[in-house]
């Protein structure tokens, strides 16, 4: 008699239910409380669930910076409609540092410089 439970048929039904818990249970994706998504690390670069490859790594998400308020009290910026204060986060994207003109912001560990849209050099700044 061979050994191993491989060639023994009645144990096949438990391996393919097991298989199919396993297979049904695996995830591909994971989605945050704030909305960003966060992809199986195990999966290639570039990879979906439905095979057709993806061009290069996922793009950092819109920006739109409404307005600045800069003083030396209170510095806030207003990001996609949602005001934030240094160190705060709208989805994915944290606000690292607000200057008179522009917001340094941070999406996994990419950092760039964003200005309120249409804004110029001369912009108004009130000062007191």
């Amino acid at each position: 008699m061979r050994g191993g439970w491989v060639f023994d048929v009645k144990k096949w039904p438990l391996f393919f239910l097991l298989l199919g818990v396993a297979m049904h249970g695996r995830a591909e994706s994971f989605r945050l409380p704030d909305g960003e998504v966060l992809a199986d690390p195990t999966r290639p670069m570039g990879w979906r669930a439905d095979g057709v490859a993806v061009s290069g790594a996922p793009s950092r998400p819109a920006i739109n910076v409404d307005s600045i308020l800069y003083s030396t009290s209170r510095k806030v910026a207003t990001i996609n409609g949602v005001t934030l204060a240094e160190g705060q986060q709208t989805g994915a994207v944290r606000v690292v540092k607000i200057e008179a003109r522009r917001v340094l912001l941070d999406w996994r560990g990419q950092r760039w410089y964003e200005s309120v849209q249409g804004a110029s050099q001369d912009a108004l700044i009130i000062r007191r």
